[in-house]
């Protein structure tokens, strides 16, 4: 059966959608007129058939709309999807069961509630019916109030409606509109429980919508390269990958025994380390043809993702991890390296999603104990060439006055003699403080280079130049503020103490102060603490 990449995101788009009707119920007057499925076609018929049709033809949409409808039109992708997700997060019952709460007024619990802390009793709180944004950042927090009113969620839905309005879907590629529906539901559904079933609703419906996609995504890549193979829960369909990336403190606080900028390069390095995790997931969801959905976690310098379980999945996996050990040993000096494992999964093993994931990183550990394996050993054998470094500093060549490990480069001042590396890091560390958005490429040619792919940090003036070099993913920084063509949202922290913030500072109002500034603010010993993970 022929790949069809519209038809695909068709699909990936209507699982994405299926439950949008307990979204839009919740805000009726009469919720219980109709049921969920009606709701949701409905507004689909409102607010997205219309505007989606530059995008997806009558019949593409047909899939979207069977799907928020009843789930019917190929059935076997995304029925099956959802039944998977629906079991993995009804853990505690059994599937046929219905709500016993009340989804209509019940609030998502909060899981930070259910950190025990033997001094203190449990309180139970939960979340506020409000989207993600930098303006509301008090009002995520949980409450514990556990009833919300109605006027809660239609105020919510108006909004959401209200970002799709405004939104122009001409000369998007069907790709961006997916990718830009499952940053838009992550604002709004990430507060909405998916479902108020016996056990407790701390399952927001964004995370039920989110792994039915990706579930249906890999049914519709596998069933298109084994046709034959009839669907089931108990077969091996599907991947789990995982990646980690080893070294991080190490190459984070190397720069404290170095000289230079030390705060800038402390901040630069962190958030490169991020971009690296998460680019190395981009170039693998791009091996496999797959959205952002299937990024199941991304943190830490962890991820894992959901795969289809095709003939050369493992073939693409050692063939980018061999790129990866090629990179972290030329341009890393191999001061990180990046592991990769591959697990074969059934619809029953995801279910039991703790136990695969405890199974896959026994794997990921075992890769991370031969690291660059992929690159000093060839056949069984290893190749002593690739040990041998070429001399980093040659003839009258000085050391960076930051690292004192490479040469200087040509392009740095004169008056600060950087290697290229702690220029990188300086460079970035300046940019970090002022830029809101975040572009990518499926090229080294732009901004900062990572993995044969790069990014680019902007204030936002140069967005018309930067959409000509045709980045994959936009995205604006600790703002949720998305319209094409910003995709999605990426938050970091990036909060610099400045001169408001600490009036004695001798720098320049709105200057950020100096770590010595920061230290005399404190009470007792004039010091500057961190905290190192173990």
């Amino acid at each position: 059966m022929t790949f069809k990449e519209k038809e695909f995101h068709a699909v990936v788009l209507g699982a994405l959608l299926h439950d949008i009707g307990k979204f839009v119920q919740r805000a009726q007057k009469e919720p219980k007129k109709e049921d969920h499925s009606h709701w949701g076609e409905e507004w689909f018929q409102d607010n997205l058939a219309e505007k989606i049709t530059p995008v997806f033809s009558d019949r593409e949409k047909e899939i979207i709309r069977s799907a928020i409808s009843n789930h019917h039109y190929h059935v076997n992708y995304i029925s099956l999807a959802d039944a998977i997700s629906a079991g993995m997060d009804r853990t505690a019952i059994d599937l046929e069961k219905e709500e016993k709460g009340d989804p209509f007024t019940d609030r998502l619990i909060s899981i930070f509630s259910k950190i025990g802390i033997k001094s203190k009793p449990e309180v139970e709180k939960y979340s506020r019916i409000v989207p993600l944004g930098s303006k509301n950042l008090e009002e995520i927090f949980p409450i514990e109030q556990k009833k919300c009113y109605p006027e809660e969620y239609s105020e919510l839905l108006k909004k959401f409606n209200d970002e799709i309005k405004i939104t122009n879907f001409v000369n998007i590629s069907a790709e961006n509109l997916l990718n830009f529906f499952f940053f838009l539901l992550w604002k709004y559904c990430w507060c909405i429980p998916s479902a108020a079933y016996e056990d407790e609703p701390d399952i927001p419906l964004f995370d039920h919508l989110k792994t039915t996609a990706a579930i249906a995504g890999c049914l519709y890549i596998y069933h298109k390269e084994n046709p034959e193979i009839n669907l089931d829960v108990s077969k091996n369909l599907l991947c789990l990958i995982g990646g980690d990336i080893s070294g991080i403190q190490s190459f984070i606080f190397d720069v404290l025994t170095q000289q230079g900028k030390i705060a800038k390069r402390l901040r630069a390095r962190s958030f490169y380390v991020q971009l690296i995790s998460e680019i190395a997931a981009h170039k693998v969801l791009h091996s496999f043809k797959l959205p952002f959905c299937n990024l199941i976690f991304s943190a830490g310098g962890n991820f894992y993702i959901l795969a289809p379980n095709l003939k050369e999945s493992s073939n693409l996996i050692d063939n980018l991890q061999k790129e990866f050990d090629k990179w972290t040993l030329s341009q890393m000096n191999a001061e990180l390296s990046i592991s990769l494992a591959i697990r074969e999964i059934s619809g029953k093993d995801l279910i039991d999603f703790p136990s695969s994931l405890e199974e896959l990183k026994f794997e990921l550990n075992e890769k991370k104990n031969k690291p660059l394996f992929a690159v000093l050993t060839e056949k069984g054998r290893w190749l002593p060439q690739e040990f041998i470094r070429p001399e980093v500093i040659e003839g009258d060549e000085k050391a960076c006055n930051g690292c004192h490990k490479y040469p200087i480069a040509e392009i740095t001042p004169e008056e600060e003699a950087y290697c290229l590396r702690c220029f990188r890091d300086i460079q970035v560390g300046k940019l970090l403080p002022k830029s809101n958005y975040l572009a990518f490429y499926k090229n080294n040619l732009q901004g900062f280079e990572v993995l044969d792919y790069s990014f680019k940090l902007t204030e936002g003036k140069d967005i018309p130049i930067i959409l000509k070099e045709n980045p994959y993913l936009l995205l604006s920084l600790n703002e949720t503020k998305v319209g094409l063509p910003i995709i999605g949202f990426k938050y970091f922290a990036n909060h610099i103490p400045t001169k408001n913030d600490i009036a004695l500072a001798i720098v320049e109002e709105g200057q950020p102060v100096t770590l010595e500034d920061i230290a005399k603010e404190s009470n007792g010993d004039k010091l500057i603490a961190y905290i190192k993970p173990q």
